[in-house]
């Protein structure tokens, strides 16, 4: 991964996302951030990131509108979004192919583990346009 990946946070814990613009960047990524739902998506259409992370509870248009919005729109449906939710769900598999989202993660997590995932699926996503004739 040679260029500099743009990465949308979304989430309306200020602390949080300070947290990971932090550790995003020290990784060398670019980050954007939205602290409601309506304003993440008009940041995805505007700044096209490599890859969301999204909180699933959030203001004016929570993380499923959000994502909805995101897989019905020609400029932003492919982007790969990591699912942040502090909600014990027994299903995330399952909520993850439900909702199309790459990933879910259980706050709180493992900063390492989000790294890592976010470079597997930005590899799996560079991996995907090159197979594209």
């Amino acid at each position: 991964m040679n260029r500099k990946y743009k990465i949308l946070i979304a989430d309306d814990d200020v602390n949080l996302i300070e947290i990971l613009k932090a550790r995003l960047e020290s990784e060398g990524f670019e980050t954007i951030t939205a602290g409601e739902g309506v304003r993440a998506v008009q940041m995805a259409r505007k700044e096209k990131p490599d890859l969301i992370i999204l909180d699933l509870m959030m203001p004016v248009g929570g993380g499923h509108a959000v994502l909805n919005n995101l897989r019905f729109q020609d400029d932003t449906r492919d982007i790969p979004v990591i699912i942040l939710t502090g909600v014990d769900k027994p299903n995330l598999e399952k909520e993850k192919r439900a909702t199309g989202a790459a990933d879910f993660m259980k706050k709180p997590f493992e900063g390492a583990v989000l790294i890592q995932k976010i470079r597997a699926l930005l590899r799996k996503k560079e991996g995907d346009k090159e197979e594209r004739p």
